[in-house]
Order: C-alpha cells, then structure tokens, then sequence
C-alpha cells in the first residue's frame, strides 16, 4: 500500500504544527512556544522562529502557515484554536 504525502494536506499542516510546538518546548514554555508560532503564523516573518537544529528551516519548509493559517486566521490567537480542539475534560465528582 502506497501513501501519498500530500493528502490531507490540512491534517498533515496539523501535525507539523504539533511537531514544532513538540520542539520549541525543549527551550521554551508550551505557552512561550504557542506565542512563538502564532506570531510566526501571522506575519509570515521566519525570523520570529529560532534557528537552532534547522528548526526554522523545517517550519518555513513544511507549509504549516500556507496550510494552516486559513484554518485558524478566525481566532485571535494560535492558543484559541488549540484550546477549542483540545478542550479540558471535565472531572466528575
């Protein structure tokens, strides 16, 4: 069975995006790293992004932002459309 690596092109944007937060949280907070990739995300300037490791490289070449921007431009922040996709559960008493 064969995949093809540019299906689902959304999903894959997803998965980049976890990959880089994943890499940015070796340096930095969950929450600094979502700051991080947000401001990325907006602007488009890489050099909000570090460049250890060819992070950089990886995030600029990986079309996270081409991809995943439409899909979250409507929240004010990266950290709204991670939170609504990762809602906390609710402990029963």
């Amino acid at each position: 069975m064969s995949y093809n690596n540019e299906e689902r092109p959304h999903i894959r944007a997803l998965m980049n995006l976890f990959v880089a937060m994943n890499e940015l949280c070796k340096y930095h907070s969950v929450d600094h790293s979502i700051d991080v990739l947000d401001l990325y995300l907006r602007t488009g300037n890489p050099s909000y992004l570090p460049s250890p490791n060819d992070f950089r490289t990886f995030v600029v070449n990986s079309n996270i932002r081409e991809e995943f921007l439409p899909i979250y431009e409507e929240e004010e922040h990266l950290y709204d459309y991670i939170d609504g996709i990762c809602p906390k559960k609710k402990l029963k008493k």
